[in-house]
This record gives structure tokens, sequence and C-alpha cells, in this order.
């Protein structure tokens, strides 16, 4: 099968569960789908339609005090901002993402974060702050046994003239 026909299949199981989340009222997995349903829009280039999941996401993780999932939902708007070139709202929605990460040490959510914050302070030209934020995002990943998130953000580094962390191994 074809990765649209994928797509299309997913959207319809997706479509399915929210209706038997909502019917039951499962806010949380509603908020669940949601996150979900930003992520599949966002893979399908309907960016409008991922904004306003990735939102309804978030105020439904917010009502229901998951900050995990609060976390992840800004992840996905502030990199939708990013890309969009608004960094102002890009700036708040990570500046989110980490006030709920840290709370609950995800530091999942933390690093993707951090890795944020580096793309946007590279957009600002504040090297230096780039790099910090890069490297205490690898520092994050290695920690938690996720390297292969580190690798683009290695590669960053690498294209910046830095270093890892020196706390982070070198591959």
């Amino acid at each position: 099968m074809s990765q649209k026909g994928q797509l299309a299949d997913a959207e319809v199981y997706l479509r399915r569960a929210m209706e038997i989340y909502r019917n039951g009222g499962v806010r949380h997995g509603e908020a669940n789908v949601l996150l979900s349903m930003g992520g599949l829009a966002e893979q399908r280039n309907l960016f409008d339609e991922a904004q306003e999941a990735y939102t309804q996401a978030a105020a439904t993780y917010e009502e229901v005090g998951d900050k995990v999932g609060l976390a992840t939902a800004f992840n996905g708007l502030g990199a939708l901002a990013l890309d969009k070139g608004d960094v102002r709202r890009a700036r708040d929605h990570v500046a989110r993402s980490l006030t709920a990460a840290r709370e609950v040490s995800a530091r999942e959510g933390e690093a993707f974060a951090l890795g944020l914050s580096g793309e946007i302070a590279e957009f600002d030209g504040a090297r230096s702050e780039a790099i910090d934020f890069y490297r205490d995002a690898v520092m994050i990943y290695d920690q938690i046994g996720m390297p292969t998130l580190a690798k683009p953000l290695r590669e960053k580094l690498k294209r910046l003239g830095a270093k890892p962390h020196p706390e982070a191994p070198e591959n």
C-alpha cells in the first residue's frame, strides 16, 4: 500500500477512535487522538489542519492535567510556527512546552523543545545560544537512550563548528 493510502487509513482509524472517545466522554483519549491527527495532518502538508488539531490537543491536555501531552502538543505548535517563520509564536509555544515538560520531568519532551529552541536561536542569529540548546538536547537524548534523536542535533552542532556536550559521547 502506498504512503498516501496508509495515511488515509490512519485518518479513518483516528476518526473512529475520536468518535468512540467522544461518545464515552474520555477526554484524555480525545486529546491523544487530536495529537495524532495533528501529526498526520502535518505529514500530509495540511498545516492549518495540523495547527488546529495541536491547539485542541493542548487545550484538552491542559483540561485533564496531562503535562507530558501538553508539552508534546506545544512542541508540535512550535515546530509548525517555526516552519511558517513565525518565530515569536514558535518561541512562545516552545517556552510553554519546556515549562510543562520540566514540571513532570518529561525528558524527551524537554529535549525536543531544547532542539527547537536551538533552531529559533539560529534563526535569530544567536549562534552560541543555539549551540548551548543543541548540546543540552543531545545530552538529554543520550541520557535517556535515544541516540537516533540526538544524531540530527549532533549534525547541527558540527555544522556550527561545535562539539557535542562534554558529557555526551562523540558518536
